[in-house]
């Protein structure tokens, strides 16, 4: 396996998802390249300080929001719909 290779699976290692033949094969990059093996462990960090965090609600109006910031706003889609 190469950097490139083994680059999108470190995520998914690190959270434990990934499946066993590319785990073994990982591992054994990872076990001869210091650059994999620092990502790694950088992965697993994030993972446990996001994991750590505590839940914030969501407050109220936020979907509504996001959607128009992003020019989706439903309700004025449907309104468009209704002049054509």
């Amino acid at each position: 396996m190469t950097c490139r290779q083994a680059e999108p699976l470190l995520a998914r290692a690190a959270d434990g998802t990934l499946d066993a033949e590319r785990n073994r094969a990982l591992a054994r990059h990872v076990d001869g390249c210091a650059d994999c093996r620092s990502a790694l462990e950088m992965q697993r960090t994030m993972r446990e300080v996001l994991s750590a965090r505590p839940e914030a609600p969501v407050p109220l109006g936020f979907a509504a929001l996001a959607l128009r910031q992003t020019g989706h706003d439903a309700r004025g889609e449907a309104e468009r719909d209704r002049r054509f």
